[in-house]
């Protein structure tokens, strides 16, 4: 199969389930605001939050740095070391799930008068706690067939659990009152660990050697991992700290308006490609952790998965921009319309983002924890500098000016350092279709706000067909020239 194909292929069908996946969360939300209003839905969001950075904290990692270890194992088909990091894997994220479970128990009373003011049951963080062993458990075992690629076991254990998950999780919403949103979460963990449990049994017993190894071992085989993943969870919490002075000073200089408004910007800009990247990641970076030994293999696989999202990225950014109205009436109120100008704005981010994006998977993938973590630390204090002086100076408006950008700082600064590291070159296609990725966007968003004229909305329409018959073509003789 052409790798073209097989990278559609593959990323139709993730995709498929992070839709379910998105679908699942939403009608979650929906249930939940009619049946206990505004502070229920208030209760599931602290929540998740709350499980989230829970996650993040006790999974030290592990869901990524597992995944470039297991696949450069496979491809060097080194069956003694690919047994010992399964066993790894599995035997740490037990321990670990049981840490940050026991930590949530322990401290039930506390979160529920510290988040919830204590209005809620502290029983509502004991099935908090249940959720969050299941799903350490099934990112555990998610990460590991991802880097064994093994992407049918993923696709149908999404499927399964989304669909069951969410017909088990309603009667619940119904006959169990206020607790049901937290039960929700726990019947969800447990579904999706059961279900890629239950589907990749046979395939992990395949791949491991029947010897249990000794817990010291175990460890040392741990630790590149631990190292590896330490450093991206300091790269994370960089991240998050950035948002939060960002926020923090929108809000002492501005208002909590315009908190919301910047808030609901971001959102709308990058809940649609954010689910796209998380889609393209689970294939390509594994893929990418296979080849870090083979330069030329490397830089072929990371341009063409450029070319693959710049041609799939162009018309989806396109047709969502002659849609955003539509999208933020069905989102938000009517007053969220002001807001035009800067969504389609902060559009263009998007197209420096699928560069950037495949660059810092790179990084990883070649192990380089020293230089992800400087690199992510600059990022966060320019990007900070960006956002302060850009609102300063254009209000509101600059917030958007702003992620382009730290955006474009980012994309280049990326390609500086890859560059130096494995002697990346972008293809010169890449290059032509980047410039016409952005000519294009450039267009519409002329079309919307600088010839908004009679028939503008014509031409708009005009130019997404285009889009997409542009890519359509770029797509097809890339497939004859691959077969070739």
């Amino acid at each position: 199969m052409s790798k073209y194909k097989e990278l559609f292929k593959t990323s139709s069908i993730l995709g498929v389930v992070q839709v379910l996946g998105l679908l699942s969360s939403v009608i979650r939300a929906k249930v939940i605001s009619l049946l206990f209003g505004a502070s229920g839905l208030g209760v599931f969001t602290i929540l998740q939050s709350t499980q989230q950075l829970i996650l993040n904290i006790s999974g030290f990692g592990l869901p990524v740095s597992g995944v470039k270890e297991i696949a450069a194992a496979r491809e060097e088909n080194e069956s003694g070391r690919l047994s010992s990091l399964l066993q790894s894997i599995k035997g740490l994220n037990i321990v670990l799930a049981s840490i940050a479970t026991l930590c949530c128990v322990l401290l039930s009373g506390v979160l529920d008068r510290t988040l919830l003011n204590g209005t809620a049951n502290y029983r509502v963080f004991l099935y908090l706690a249940g959720s969050i062993f299941f799903t350490q458990l099934y990112n555990s075992l998610y990460s590991i067939h991802q880097g064994l690629r093994s992407l049918k076991v993923i696709a149908y254990a999404g499927l399964i659990s989304n669909l069951v998950g969410i017909t088990v999780a309603l009667p619940i919403f119904f006959f169990a009152g206020p607790d049901s949103i937290s039960i929700s979460f726990l019947v969800l963990a447990f579904t999706s660990f059961f279900s890629i449990h239950l589907l990749g049994r046979k395939r992990l017993i395949d791949k491991t050697i029947a010897a249990k190894l000794p817990w010291v071992q175990t460890l040392r085989a741990s630790l590149p991992m631990l190292k590896l993943g330490f450093v991206l969870n300091l790269a994370s919490l960089i991240g998050q700290v950035v948002a939060y002075c960002i926020r923090l000073y929108i809000t002492k200089e501005g208002s909590l308006s315009e908190l919301g408004y910047y808030s609901a910007v971001y959102s709308i800009t990058y809940s649609y490609t954010g689910l796209f990247f998380t889609v393209l990641a689970t294939d390509f970076f594994p893929r990418i952790a296979s080849k870090v030994n083979n330069p030329n293999g490397l830089r072929d696989d990371v341009n063409r998965q450029i070319e693959f999202t710049l041609l799939i990225l162009l018309p989806m950014m396109c047709v969502f921009s002659g849609l955003h109205e539509t999208v933020i009436r069905l989102l938000y109120a009517e007053d969220f319309l002001v807001l035009k100008r800067m969504i389609v704005i902060a559009g263009f981010s998007n197209i420096l983002r699928s560069v950037s994006w495949a660059l810092a998977y790179l990084l990883i993938a070649k192990g380089s924890s020293r230089f992800y973590f400087v690199n992510e630390l600059i990022a966060g204090i320019y990007t900070v500098i960006i956002n302060i002086l850009c609102y300063h100076w254009l209000g509101l408006e600059g917030l958007a000016i702003a992620l382009v950008l730290a955006n474009a700082v980012y994309a280049v600064q990326m390609y500086i350092i890859v560059n130096r590291l494995v002697t990346f070159r972008l293809s010169k296609l890449n290059g032509m279709l980047l410039l016409a990725a952005v000519i294009t966007y450039g267009f519409m968003y002329l079309l919307h706000f600088t010839f908004a004229v009679a028939g503008s909305f014509v031409w708009i329409w005009v130019f997404i067909a285009a889009a997409i018959a542009f890519s359509l073509i770029v797509f097809r003789n890339s497939l004859r020239k691959n077969n070739a």
